[in-house]
C-alpha cells in the first residue's frame, strides 16, 4: 500500500514536471539556465543597411566594420561627422562603403603588398594563389583607421552585385562582385582599354566618368590602379567625413585569451545586444556551411540579435554576413565542381587574348555548377530566406567565436 502511495506521488510529480515543461513550449529533456531560458530577445535586423556580398574577396573584416559604422551612424545620427549629418544611413547612398573601410586599412597597415604585384599578369598571380589586392585584417583597427581618415558611402563607391556586367572573368557565380571588377582593372592595360572593360569598370567607380578612369589606367602602374579609383572617388568625401575623435567612436574590442573565455565573450556579446548595439564577431566560420568538426576558415560578422528557442532548447543569434541575399552560400560546394573547374583554367588563360576561349570557359563554368550543384548545408544552421540571415547556436558559436568588437553607442555602455 505505502509503494502504491509512493508510485501514485512520484507519477503525479512526472505529470506535473511534463505539462509545466509543455506549458512553457520546452523539450521535456531541456536542461537549459534559466538564464538562458530568460534571454532578453533582440532583434536589429531593421537598423542595419542592406546586405553586401564580399564575394572572394577576403575584406570581411572590412564589411564588418562598415556595418557596425553604418549602425553608429543611424543611431547618432551622424554628429560626430563633420558633414553630413542627419541623412539615412541605413539607405544604400549613405551606409559606409566596405570597399572604402578596406581600402583605407590596406593603404596604412598592407603598403608593402603591392611589391608583390609589380609586373606580373594575372594569370600569373592565379599560379602564385595571390590576389591583386591583400586580404585580411582586423574588425577593431579597421574602424580606428577609417575614422582618422574619413569614411566613403556606398553611393560614392559600391559593393554592390554587379550581375549585369558580362565578362568572363566573372563566370564562377555567374555575375561579377568587387573581386571580379577589381581583377578587370588590374588586367585592363591603360590606354588601350576596350569600351566594355571600361563600362565594366565604371559599374564600382560610378562617381567617375569614363575619360577619367581612362586616364587613371593610363597613368597607373598595375598594382596602384585600384587604390588609386578608389582614391578619386572617394578622396574629396574622405576630407569631409572624418569622425570628431572626442565624441566617438570609441572601439572596444575583446580577444580570447587570459581571463577573456569564451563564456566571457559571448557575456560581453549579450550586453552590448542588451542596449540595441550589434557585434562583430571574428570566429571559425566552418560550421556554417559542414557539419565535420574544422577549424581552418576565419571569418568576420555581425551579429544583429539574439533568443532563446524553446524547440532547440538554446539560445540561439541572428549572424548577418557579407554573402550576399539568399541562402545559397550556405551551401557546400561539391568538390567535382571544383575539379571541373581546374580543368578549364587553361581557357582562361587563352581567355587574355581569345574571345571565343573566354565565351568557352563561361559556358564551361555555368555547365560545371549545372552537373555539380552544391551539397546540402549544416542541418543546425537555419536560413531565413526572407532576410538572407541564419540563425546559430549558442553551443556552435561558444566554440568558434576568438574575438568581439563593438562601438560604444551612448553613455550607458
Amino acid at each position: 500500500m505505502i509503494r502504491l502511495k509512493a508510485f501514485t506521488l512520484l507519477f503525479a510529480g512526472l505529470l506535473l514536471l511534463m505539462n509545466s515543461a509543455l506549458a512553457e513550449g520546452l523539450p521535456l529533456e531541456c536542461k537549459a539556465s534559466d538564464s538562458d531560458k530568460k534571454t532578453k530577445s533582440i532583434d536589429l535586423r531593421s537598423e542595419m543597411p542592406p546586405l553586401r556580398d564580399q564575394g572572394s574577396i577576403g575584406w570581411c573584416y572590412g564589411f564588418t566594420a562598415a556595418d557596425l559604422m553604418s549602425h553608429y551612424l543611424y543611431k547618432t545620427k551622424g554628429k560626430s561627422l563633420l558633414n553630413p549629418k542627419n541623412e539615412d544611413y541605413l539607405s544604400k547612398k549613405f551606409s559606409v562603403s566596405a570597399i572604402g573601410v578596406s581600402t583605407a586599412y590596406n593603404e596604412s597597415v598592407r603598403v608593402g603588398y603591392n611589391n608583390d604585384l609589380r609586373g606580373k599578369m594575372l594569370t600569373e598571380l592565379q599560379k602564385l594563389n595571390k590576389k591583386v589586392f591583400p586580404e585580411g585584417g582586423t574588425v577593431a583597427e579597421a574602424i580606428k583607421i577609417a575614422a582618422a581618415k574619413g569614411i566613403c558611402f556606398e553611393k560614392d563607391l559600391s559593393a554592390d552585385d554587379f550581375s549585369y556586367v558580362n565578362d568572363y572573368r566573372c563566370a564562377i557565380k555567374n555575375n561579377c562582385v568587387a573581386a571580379d571588377i577589381f581583377n578587370i582593372v588590374y588586367d585592363t592595360p591603360g590606354e588601350a582599354a576596350s569600351c566594355n572593360d571600361l563600362f565594366s569598370i565604371q559599374k564600382m567607380f560610378s562617381t567617375l566618368d569614363i575619360k577619367t578612369i581612362q586616364k587613371i589606367l593610363a597613368t597607373s602602374a598595375r598594382e596602384n590602379a585600384i587604390n588609386n579609383l578608389v582614391n578619386a572617388s572617394c578622396g574629396n568625401r574622405f576630407a569631409n567625413t572624418k569622425f570628431d575623435m572626442q565624441k566617438g567612436p570609441v572601439v572596444q574590442a575583446y580577444n580570447l585569451g587570459g581571463i577573456n573565455t569564451p563564456a566571457i565573450l559571448m557575456a560581453s556579446m549579450d550586453l552590448a545586444l542588451d542596449k540595441g548595439v550589434p557585434v562583430g564577431i571574428l570566429y571559425f566560420s566552418d560550421f556554417l556551411t559542414r557539419e565535420e568538426k574544422s577549424q581552418t576558415l576565419k571569418h568576420a560578422s555581425t551579429i544583429v540579435g539574439k533568443r532563446f528557442n524553446p524547440k532547440t532548447c538554446e539560445v540561439e543569434y541572428i549572424l548577418r554576413n557579407s554573402w550576399g541575399t539568399g541562402c545559397g552560400n550556405y551551401t557546400k560546394d561539391n568538390p567535382v565542381f571544383n575539379q571541373c573547374i581546374d580543368a578549364l583554367k587553361p581557357l582562361f588563360k587563352a581567355g587574355d587574348h581569345d574571345k571565343k576561349a573566354q565565351q568557352d570557359y563561361f559556358n564551361g563554368v555555368l555547365a560545371c555548377r549545372k552537373n555539380n550543384p552544391p551539397l546540402p548545408r549544416n542541418s543546425r544552421i537555419l536560413c531565413d530566406e526572407a532576410s538572407s540571415h541564419v540563425i546559430i547556436r549558442k553551443s556552435d558559436l561558444e566554440k568558434q567565436v576568438y574575438n568581439l568588437t563593438m562601438i560604444k553607442e551612448d553613455e550607458r555602455f
